[in-house]
């Protein structure tokens, strides 16, 4: 399939835009408003905006210069391209500052690294979020024809102040709790559901709805900016990936029965929407709507959060050890 026709004033170049339109099926008018492709740096740069986004707060010497380490990341960020994400603050209602980027496959970012500590290679991460912040979550502006498409889905009509919030979209969701939200993890995802007229809010991980208040793995509790969406009597339906590694099934059903408890104790009525396997047992929603897959049969069939945990975990319940994990992946016993 040809790519779209690339106009002159986009921030987001055509293999990246292919990426959202073809292959998630997001609306062009989403990647353009959302996306911004970063470039390599040709040559030695005193600057590099990549840097800046992912090492706020780099280590410096007491001269004021960048540290080894820094230095290290500061040349990968010149060579490395790739896109970056961000959307609006739910804290403040303005332009928010935090992102995520994702690395171009044949750059630095995207390369494994030799961790010294464990003498190994490590698979580098496919997605990058600023350093030694909180994550947070990316909420994707929207057009007006698509708010008003959403609108009209839920019958909950958008007033003229409303309109002029700088929240815009999102505050309007957050001020009607009434309307359905579906959590995601990331934000392709997310715009695929919203480019359906569906209000989809990506996580930047399935465990990353929530988080710890100190490090006794204790006092468990959301995110503030999901916390702030998780209202009373707020229709919630969680979706995340299929996959056939019964590792990674038992992950994602874990994070979804933890995620799905903090809403329901916030008051929201938690459903649980799941995927069908696909030809390489793999899937995702936006993989799903590409395929032609129904996803709003999906969501209208998900099942309360309560049945999910009881009666759909990958391995029944049982208690799995270590010599059976290291046996079902395939390695050797430690």
């Amino acid at each position: 399939m040809p790519g779209l026709p690339l106009e002159a004033d986009m921030k987001i170049n055509q293999i990246h835009l292919d990426e959202w339109v073809i292959n998630s099926a997001v609306l062009q008018e989403i990647a353009t408003l959302n996306v911004q492709s970063i470039n390599k740096v040709e040559g030695y740069s005193p600057s590099s905006i990549l840097f800046d986004l992912l090492y706020p707060n780099p280590k410096r010497t007491n001269s004021g210069r960048l540290d080894t380490s820094g230095l290290r990341q500061f040349e990968n960020c010149l060579e490395t391209s790739g896109w970056w994400i961000s959307g609006i603050d739910p804290l403040t209602w303005e332009a928010m500052e935090w992102g995520r980027f994702k690395p171009d496959p044949d750059t630095p970012l995207a390369q494994p690294h030799f961790n010294k500590k464990t003498g190994q290679w490590k698979k580098a991460a496919k997605y990058r979020s600023p350093a030694g912040i909180a994550s947070r979550l990316v909420l994707l502006q929207i057009f007006d024809r698509l708010w008003e498409k959403i609108s009209d889905r839920y019958n909950i009509p958008i007033s003229a102040e409303e309109k002029q919030h700088p929240g815009g979209f999102w505050h309007w969701v957050w001020a009607h709790p009434e309307i359905p939200i579906i959590l995601v993890e990331g934000e392709k995802k997310a715009g695929c559901l919203l480019s359906l007229g569906y209000v989809a809010i990506p996580l930047p991980g399935i465990w990353m709805g929530r988080r710890y208040d100190d490090f006794t793995k204790i006092n468990e509790s959301l995110i503030p900016d999901l916390a702030l969406f998780a209202q009373e009597k707020r229709p919630v339906k969680i979706i995340f990936d299929h996959d056939v590694k019964l590792y990674t099934k038992i992950n994602v059903y874990q994070a979804t029965v933890a995620t799905a408890k903090l809403l329901a104790k916030s008051g929201c009525k938690v459903r649980v929407g799941m995927l069908p396997s696909m030809a390489n047992g793999k899937n995702a929603i936006d993989d799903y709507v590409v395929a032609g897959g129904d996803i709003g049969q999906i969501i209208s069939s998900a099942i309360a959060w309560e049945e999910y945990r009881d009666k759909h975990h990958p391995n029944g319940g049982k208690v799995i050890s270590k010599q059976e994990w290291w046996e079902k992946l395939g390695l050797p016993g430690k």
